[in-house]
């Protein structure tokens, strides 16, 4: 925990991209933690418990290059029996933003250790790289098991519950349709910047498309100074939010902020690809949030139009979504203290317990020789 405060009390001094990624991942990961800690379902006996956390942040000790701390960690879970008595399958950590967290390939970021179980742990990030292409649907992994192991958890985006309320309450229509704000980093995203060039939405006054390079919509994603874009204010003026797939097939953060505003979220995808969405067994989705998936551009562009027609003719309809969108309390992983109830702040862990309750159901029927060797 204190090298999570740490990394985020060095972030007074961070200007740089990387610098400001680093300081979401402690965020995400302190805001998990403490999650789990105070869940109510920890145990001071091993011996009672099902499910066991590893509270290692290995993604952080990567960045760091501490392998040996690492190494170190992975010697005490060798020498667990909780650990190997089931392959390490009833264990899990949390990743945060994505996993894996660091991009960096260079020698000084290589793991120096091997534990031919800690593959079979379970996960809670907000992202997977691999996850979300079709093309990966008979690649060979862990059958009937891969996916189970990927617990998706919302971004660190902290919520007011009674700021999302009023919002919710309001009956004066928002000015703007439809607004998105990003780098064009995917053919999808690249389309809905070809279309925003197209005359009918350059010059509707309800579409606010921004596209950027990285650093400028990190900056004014912060409210950072000499920015004209105001991106918590673009998200309170807007009734749909596009979510659009970039370097990962996750709602980005962007999304949480979006909805933080009341503004509900559009999830857009190509045809043969799939978002990671959290909780979505529990179906509070469908109650405010739209998922469409496209072929091509025209297929876009006619989703782009019925969002038009839903703004100018569905206000009732919009209303109650954003009213639904305001109960949905256990889809953001941070609460402010003064801003939502109690009651409201643990629905995020309540989600995350049903994640694992769902997991025990499954277990007993993947228990055989090629599972637990």
């Amino acid at each position: 925990e204190h090298l999570l405060l740490d990394r985020i009390e060095e972030s007074a001094t961070t200007t740089d991209s990387w610098g400001h990624f680093v300081t979401q991942q402690a965020r995400h990961l302190l805001a998990l933690h403490k999650t789990i800690l105070t869940s109510g379902a920890l145990v001071e006996d091993s011996r009672e418990a099902t499910i066991f956390y590893v509270p290692a942040f290995w993604s952080m000790l990567i960045e760091r290059q501490e392998h040996q701390c690492i190494s170190d960690q992975f010697v005490l879970l060798r020498h667990s029996l909780a650990y190997t008595r089931n392959a390490g399958y009833d264990h899990f950590f949390a990743a945060g933003i994505q996993h894996p967290f660091n991009p960096c390939t260079t020698y000084g970021c290589a793991i120096e250790t091997f534990d031919p179980l800690a593959k079979n742990m379970m996960f809670l990030a907000s992202g997977v790289r691999p996850y979300g292409f079709a093309d990966q649907i008979f690649e060979w992994g862990w059958p009937a098991y891969s996916n189970l192991g990927r617990i998706f958890v919302p971004y660190g985006t902290m919520v007011h519950c009674r700021h999302l309320d009023a919002l919710a309450q309001a009956t004066e229509p928002r000015p703007v349709a439809f607004a998105f704000a990003g780098t064009a980093t995917s053919r999808i995203r690249a389309w809905v910047e070809e279309l925003g060039e197209e005359e009918e939405f350059r010059r509707d006054p309800r579409v606010l498309l921004h596209f950027s390079d990285a650093d400028k919509v990190r900056n004014a994603s912060v409210g950072g100074t000499g920015v004209a874009l105001n991106f918590t204010q673009m998200y309170e003026n807007a009734d749909f939010c596009l979510v659009l797939p970039g370097h990962l097939h996750d709602l980005t953060k962007r999304c949480y902020d979006a909805m933080a505003q009341g503004c509900l979220p559009v999830v857009i995808t190509k045809s043969r690809f799939w978002m990671a969405v959290p909780f979505s067994a529990q179906n509070e989705w469908q109650t405010f949030a739209t998922f469409r998936k496209v072929p091509g551009k025209d297929k876009l562009r006619e989703v782009l139009r019925q969002l038009l027609i839903q703004h100018g003719q569905g206000q009732e309809e919009i209303r109650k979504r954003r009213l639904a969108l305001s109960r949905a309390h256990g889809l953001f992983a941070s609460h402010h203290p003064d801003g939502c109830s109690l009651e409201e702040s643990h629905a995020f862990r309540d989600n995350l317990l049903q994640e694992f309750a769902a997991r025990q159901q499954v277990w007993p029927h993947l228990r055989s020789g090629w599972l637990f060797e």
